[in-house]
């Protein structure tokens, strides 16, 4: 059995696996339970629940110079192949934290509130535009949910110096840019054609002929934005656009100013303290 204590807190509380599930559900994934003890430095707690929850902690044999995070959206059009390649990146990198959307839809019966996303009411959903709550929010075209990144975890984890990965599309990517300037890092993952993209949509199996011509003429439609973003990756195989995605997420945190904390390392580097 694996038990952790919440010192990040301060409250001693021990807590078992089984609640630690329940932690992961209330902080949205096992990288937010992470990034709760995150606080904690080298403390026992921070430790093993980065462990339990096979997750890296910040700290690693290499220097770290980061200061505030980098928050890296990733668009596209329908049946490119978006969602398999996120979580790809996710599983790959636990230093990148998926952003979770508030949606006023109903969940589904294995969806879980703050997990999946954060499920609202129209009530609540309407406050939070009107208390500049959300980065970016939209209402879809057909059906009468709607969509948005609640501002505030988002700046709580980039604060953190933890990147932040958002699905949007390109209207959210407006938006965001916007409200977060620099901190935004683009990129447009295009299908290699439309054929390809016909043919993913009849293998999920979830339109009807009619739907996918319009889902055809919708990816037609949103390819023409592709200007909008700083990296445009051709989805051709799998593996390699994952590789792609992963080499701008790297050359993105070696730049300068990602790393304001270079000056400092340089001047210790000098005094002769490092080595």
């Amino acid at each position: 059995m694996i038990f952790g204590f919440d010192l990040a807190y301060g409250t001693g509380e021990l807590y078992n696996p089984h609640k630690l599930r329940a932690i992961g559900r209330q902080y949205g994934s096992w990288q937010d339970v992470a990034l709760k003890f995150r606080f904690a430095g080298d403390t026992p707690a921070g430790q093993i629940l980065a462990e339990h929850a096979n997750l890296r902690t910040h700290n690693q044999s290499m220097p770290s110079f980061n200061g505030r995070g980098i928050l890296f959206v990733v668009s596209a059009p329908s049946g490119t192949g978006k969602s398999v390649i996120t979580k790809r990146l996710l599983a790959a990198d636990h230093e990148l934290f998926l952003s979770i959307s508030a949606t006023t839809r109903m969940p589904r019966p294995y969806e879980i509130n703050t997990s999946d996303y954060q499920f609202v009411s129209e009530v609540e959903f309407e406050e939070m535009i009107v208390n500049g709550g959300f980065l970016e929010w939209a209402k879809p075209l057909r059906g009468s949910a709607r969509y948005g990144t609640p501002k505030h975890e988002v700046d709580r984890k980039l604060n953190a110096g933890c990147d932040v990965l958002l699905e949007i599309d390109w209207q959210g990517l407006r938006q965001v840019v916007e409200a977060m300037g620099e901190d935004v890092v683009s990129v447009y993952v295009l299908p290699p054609s439309l054929e390809e993209v016909e043919r993913r949509l009849r293998e999920r199996g979830q339109d009807d002929s009619h739907e996918i011509l319009r889902r055809l003429d919708q990816t037609v439609e949103e390819a023409r934005h592709w200007v909008e973003y700083e990296y445009v990756v051709i989805n051709d195989n799998l593996n390699s656009t994952v590789e792609r995605i992963q080499a701008i997420v790297t050359a993105e945190r070696l730049r300068k100013r990602h790393q304001p904390r270079l000056a400092d390392f340089v001047d210790d580097l000098a005094r002769g303290r490092i080595l």
